[in-house]
């Protein structure tokens, strides 16, 4: 495979809109898979800790979520690639073949089966949910999650990174459990001093991450640090909030757009690409084009929203209508004893 093999390069490649100004931006980017990580361990923690939801009730959710773009952008890149493979004569970006094509299908492109990123090559990081996905519902419908019990399960993820070549799962369940900590913890406390407590902490360790090397260069570290303050902000925000419109119905919102702009740009990046090659237009017009990246983050926001409102929310409907006849029909909004009621603004299981 050979990556960008057409147009001119400029100091070995095409040079980054705006370098010199997001450079860290660029160079930190990768870690806003962790970060989603940690927040989805968090929301779930908040959308189904206080809920009774069958198995077949949370993986239908789940697969109504999460499997129709996939599905299609799944498609939608395997066309551009074959067509990539009769203009240029090899694949663009990732790898294209049938064997990692049914590894795809099968919703496990980065389980330690593949030869590296395949295909739409975003979905590996939601592919290593999956599993922590179904542990969480486990140690919620089993064990009674709480901060401790989760801060044990991510400690033992932790310890399994050295002992494992299961590609990130083990790194995704520290993650995931970490978020959900945060969130029980942050059920222990008052929101404003949740609020305060939340700011320091945040100080604190900023200051720690500046001052002390080790702690600066431990990644995982510094983005529990960075992170993980601000959800607990959010939670305080939230609860002082009280009957006012809630943060999550926004947060809710950003994160159905944020799936579909992670599994559609790569793909309108190829779209991109081949309508230039087949134009003979040279890719390096678009070294270091502030306006060309304006243009592609608007397009790209507003076909997700396209494709969010006419796609998927349609087929998530229907999924979920259809998992919602079988046996956890009528369950979904029980309460475990002794917990209150979801508060305004807190999304329902069958929103997440």
């Amino acid at each position: 495979m050979v990556e960008y093999p057409w147009g001119t390069y400029s100091a070995g490649g095409l040079i980054e809109p705006l370098a010199r100004h997001l450079g860290p931006l660029y160079e930190y980017g990768p870690l806003a898979v962790q970060f989603f990580w940690l927040i989805s361990g968090f929301i779930f923690a908040h959308v189904y800790g206080a809920t009774k939801i069958g198995f077949l009730g949370f993986a239908g959710r789940r697969i109504a979520r999460l499997i129709p773009l996939h599905l299609l952008t799944l498609f939608m890149v395997a066309a551009l690639q074959i067509g990539f493979v009769l203009l240029i004569g090899t694949t663009l970006f990732y790898t294209a073949d049938a064997y990692h094509f049914v590894l795809n299908l099968l919703f496990i492109p980065s389980f330690g089966l593949e030869s590296g990123l395949s295909f739409n090559g975003p979905i590996w990081s939601v592919a290593v949910e999956l599993p922590i996905y179904a542990f969480f519902w486990l140690t919620v419908a089993r064990l009674r999650l709480n901060a401790v019990i989760a801060l044990g399960i991510s400690a033992v993820f932790f310890l399994l990174q050295d002992v494992t070549t299961f590609t990130q799962v083990d790194y995704c369940g520290l993650m995931f459990f970490v978020g959900s900590a945060i969130y029980y913890a942050s059920e222990w406390f008052k929101p404003a001093l949740l609020a305060i407590l939340a700011a320091a902490g945040w100080a604190i360790g900023i200051a720690a991450a500046l001052l002390m090397p080790w702690v600066g260069e431990a990644i995982t570290l510094v983005t529990v640090i960075a992170f993980g303050p601000v959800l607990a902000l959010l939670g305080a925000a939230d609860r002082i909030l009280g009957e006012r419109p809630g943060i999550w119905d926004r947060f809710a919102a950003f994160g159905d757009l944020s799936y579909s702009i992670y599994l559609l740009h790569v793909p309108l990046i190829m779209a991109i690409t081949m309508a230039m090659i087949l134009l003979g237009i040279d890719r390096g017009i678009l070294s270091g084009n502030v306006a060309a990246m304006v243009v592609f983050l608007v397009a790209t926001v507003a076909i997700s929203h396209i494709s969010l409102k006419s796609f998927e929310n349609p087929a998530r409907h229907w999924l979920r209508t259809k998992f919602a006849s079988g046996p956890d029909r009528g369950r979904r909004n029980l309460r475990l004893p002794g917990t209150a009621p979801p508060r305004r603004g807190q999304p329902k299981p069958g929103d997440v």
